[in-house]
């Protein structure tokens, strides 16, 4: 017994060794192939300094990368897809002295293609080029790195189909593209380049009799919501988090603070380290138009793209609740004009399907119902309270346990709930064609 226990741990050794050596083998073959291939790593030559491709100046500063003479910070996903392109391109081989001779470099190196990309490090100045690709292989290229004439194959894939008659046309095209690019395309425009966790903020806008406080931590607002109105949680998130991304269309490194019109709207926040931050919306810049923004933790002017300004407007009902109902997988619903009293339950699955209940001589209208079912369950435009509520009633409505009753006021629907005292809006423009009379949701058998 004994025996045969001591050479079961003999061969387990046996296989742990062979397994280590192997898959050991293996890394170090793996990572003695990359350093191969690779066409040159700065940490041999002291660090990288800086980079200059086409109107590009890359500046090098600690992990990150500036910009041009301004030292803009660079975008570090497009600093990181630069150098994916890069890093795709391997050495296959390096040709000898006389094989770089005997090549026609004027077809290699033609004078208006190669990429040009000069690397400044600690210790020397390096020249690279990409030339023209080899007519033997859709995937491989010229290329010089100082006097060293090199064999490039760019191993990153196309992601879209293509005919492989033209691989090496397009993935020439594709650094190209990257390497002759306007310096803005790695400017990073996000309004905040240091993340931030928004803790609390305050809107001042148009939308707002007075400051809107919103509490992001415990999920509340000042004012609170009506009696009868919750949260809506997930906006509280929604809003953050878009907030937090905020990223500008373009930025102006400098900019004259008098040349900008009409504040429109302001947001002020506290962040989860206590920090205060204030952002403010202009309507122009100059001769201009469009949404400006100027933060107090930046010296830039972001100019913001289409419909990314609606962030500065938010109402504190934004935050508010105030859908009148939750969807579901069924949902009765009793109807009551001054002629008729309708019971029918509506299935909003796939297809939109409605049963009858009584009366059973009438047809309901699908499509028609189908929409007055979406008003219920759409989040309303506002709610207020019924103090001095003037509108015009159509019929009474139970749903879910709630009889309210359905009517209009100029250019708008309102669901009135008087036991629980509220009013819910809908833009009529939001619903085109909604009958606003019972009679015209039902047709006869």
């Amino acid at each position: 017994m004994k025996r045969n226990l001591f050479l079961l741990v003999i061969l387990s050794a046996l296989i742990s060794i062979t397994w280590w050596f192997q898959e050991r083998g293996g890394e170090i073959d793996r990572a003695e192939q990359e350093k191969k291939e690779l066409i040159f790593d700065p940490k041999e030559f002291g660090g990288l300094v800086s980079m200059h491709f086409g109107d590009v100046d890359l500046y090098a500063q600690d992990d990150k990368f500036l910009v041009g003479d301004e030292r803009i910070a660079a975008n570090p996903f497009k600093i990181e897809e630069m150098f994916e392109a890069l890093n795709s391109l391997a050495v296959v081989r390096k040709l000898s002295e006389k094989e770089a001779q005997a090549l026609n470099a004027n077809l290699a190196f033609r004078s208006q293609s190669p990429i040009k990309i000069f690397f400044k490090t600690m210790k020397r100045d390096i020249n690279f080029l990409i030339g023209s690709k080899l007519a033997t292989h859709s995937s491989r290229f010229y290329g010089k790195l100082g006097d060293t004439v090199l064999i490039l194959e760019d191993r990153r894939p196309l992601l879209e189909a293509y005919n492989p008659d033209d691989e090496g046309d397009l993935k020439q095209e594709r650094l190209r593209s990257i390497f002759t690019i306007n310096p803005e395309f790695f400017y990073d425009t996000r309004v905040f380049i240091n993340p931030i966790k928004v803790a609390k903020a305050t809107f001042d806008n148009p939308r707002v009799r007075k400051s809107v406080i919103t509490d992001f931590v415990k999920k509340s607002t000042t004012p609170k919501p009506i009696a009868g109105l919750g949260y809506d949680l997930e906006e509280f998130n929604r809003w953050a988090s878009t907030f937090e991304a905020l990223e500008a269309h373009h930025i102006f490194p400098k900019y004259d603070a008098k040349l900008l019109k009409d504040l429109r709207a302001q947001v002020k926040v506290i962040d989860a380290q206590g920090s205060k931050i204030d952002l403010s919306l202009f309507s122009g810049y100059g001769s201009l138009p469009g949404d400006f923004v100027i933060s107090s933790e930046s010296h830039y002017l972001f100019e913001l793209g289409h419909n990314h300004a609606g962030i500065f407007f938010q109402n504190v009902q934004d935050f508010w609740d105030i859908s009148f109902l939750k969807p579901s997988e069924s949902l009765s619903l009793f109807f009551k004009s001054e002629e008729k009293q309708i019971e029918l339950k509506v299935l909003p699955g796939q297809q939109f399907e409605v049963e009858m209940i009584s009366p059973l001589d009438l047809e309901p209208r699908r499509d028609r119902l189908a929409v007055f079912y979406s008003l219920l369950m759409t989040r309303a435009r506002y709610v207020t309270d019924l103090i001095d509520l003037d509108y015009k009633q159509h019929f009474v409505l139970k749903a879910d346990k709630r009889t309210v009753v359905f009517g209009e006021v100029p250019s708008q629907w309102v669901i009135v709930d008087s036991v629980n005292k509220l009013a819910y809006y809908y833009n009529k423009h939001d619903f085109p064609d909604l009958p606003s009379e019972l009679d015209q949701y039902f047709g006869s058998k």
